[in-house]
């Protein structure tokens, strides 16, 4: 299995641009951030005016509800979004075409709710050009397309879209978007998509996100989940210091009302393991995340090989045989 998931991998990283490195991440050049900020104040330039006129639009259709019935109102209000939808496809598209991620992003993002099987082709083919020119959203929604994806139905495939899911997480990460692995951590906490609940396996990789100072792990360890994932008094008032620290007026009423919750020894503890704490950059974690990777996919095994409908009608749950030929 190791070696298996070991070939996986490697095979992704072979997909990638010709920059990736050998251990599949995206080679980040000097001009990589400055490139993609370019590339998105491109499509907001490109996008602006149409925007406006999209709201100017909404705005005089609501002063023109009360003259007319709701489902005329609702029928032009239908008219209205397919409109825009086909305007921004019509301004985003050349600029896809040219080699733009931000704007390959918003046209995928379009297709999210589209029921076709074509649509869901676009989204895919989107996303993945996308990643393949090293966008880190576009990694996680392939994270989330080949953890959804049963192939066959047989365990040896679930397991093989598995480990290239865990490939792009990782590609993800490196190039700075932690959502992915906090994303996993959650598939793995719930007994979902085919894969034995494991919390404690859950929680160590939700920690191991949170350790880069990420908000949004940090806010499911606080208590932000449908999922315990057993942290201690102190270590819910660590992760909620350091999203108080970015967002006083959501979380410092939590963080306050944590502390007052600590004993005398607990608060001791809390204020000796704030202060020693520091973000650990995501270099420093890659080999106990590669080792996490094996233990998931070890784990993994252990799968009933039943086959259950997806809960939700989006891209990377309709799978590679509902897409067109």
């Amino acid at each position: 299995m190791r070696v298996f998931a070991i070939l996986l991998v490697s095979l992704v990283a072979g997909c990638a641009t010709p920059g990736a490195q050998a251990d599949g991440s995206a080679r980040q050049a000097p001009g990589h951030t400055d490139d993609l900020k370019r590339q998105r104040a491109e499509v907001e330039d490109a996008l602006r005016p149409l925007e406006a006129a999209h709201t100017a639009n909404l705005s005089a259709l609501d002063q023109a509800l009360p003259k007319s019935g709701a489902e005329d109102a609702d029928a032009d209000l239908e008219d209205l979004l397919r409109a825009h939808r086909e305007d921004r496809r019509r301004v985003l598209d050349p600029l896809a075409a040219r080699g733009n991620r931000e704007a390959m992003i918003r046209l995928a993002s379009d297709l999210r709710d589209a029921s076709s099987p074509d649509d869901a082709a676009r989204w895919l083919d989107l996303v993945t050009r996308a990643s393949q020119l090293g966008d880190p959203q576009a990694h996680d929604e392939l994270v989330r397309w080949y953890w959804h994806q049963k192939g066959d139905g047989s365990i040896e495939q679930v397991q093989a879209n598995r480990a290239i899911a865990l490939a792009f997480a990782g590609k993800a990460a490196e190039a700075g978007n932690m959502r992915s692995i906090g994303r996993v951590a959650t598939y793995i906490a719930g007994d979902v998509h085919q894969y034995p609940a494991n919390l404690p396996l859950a929680r160590r990789l939700m920690e191991l996100c949170a350790r880069t100072d990420t908000s949004f792990c940090q806010e499911v360890l606080a208590g932000g989940s449908s999922y315990d994932y057993g942290q201690s008094p102190t270590e819910v008032h660590l992760w909620l210091s350091r999203l108080a620290a970015r967002a006083p007026l959501r979380f410092a009423p939590r963080r306050d009302l944590a502390w007052s919750r600590l004993t005398v020894e607990e608060r001791v503890a809390a204020e000796r393991i704030e202060e020693a704490w520091r973000p650990a950059p995501w270099s420093g974690l890659r080999r106990e995340w590669d080792g996490m990777q094996e233990e998931i996919l070890r784990h993994g095994e252990t799968s009933t090989g039943v086959l259950e409908d997806c809960t939700t009608q989006k891209p990377w749950c309709r799978g590679r045989s509902a897409l067109p030929r």
